[in-house]
């Protein structure tokens, strides 16, 4: 099924719309409804129980990710850059590799 541009956007539009539409019914109706709400937080429980091990594996697999990351938001914040390249030397490069700081 070949798909002209005129109808790839008219389904774009419709999409973007449709989106638009449940924004704005969220924040007008939805949640001011109690029980909208309750639902919503009940479910938000159970999917948090039915995934904790799954949170607990990702957290595991890039905590030195999260670690390396948060040490440089730390340097940047305070504008010592060049004070966190003399203290960790390794982990300088390794942002580098990662491409989160310039060479």
């Amino acid at each position: 099924m070949e798909l002209t541009d005129e109808q790839i956007q008219k389904m774009l539009e419709r999409y973007k719309k449709t989106l638009h539409v449940k924004k704005e019914k969220y924040h007008t109706i939805d949640k001011y409804d109690d029980e909208y709400m309750s639902k919503n937080r009940e479910r938000s429980k159970r999917y948090y129980e039915m995934n904790k091990d799954k949170h607990r594996q990702y957290y595991e697999t890039n905590k030195e990710r999260s670690r390396l990351m948060s040490r440089l938001y730390y340097y940047k914040k305070r504008d010592a850059l060049d004070q966190f390249m003399i203290k960790y030397p390794e982990q300088y490069k390794q942002l580098q590799i990662m491409g989160k700081i310039d060479s």
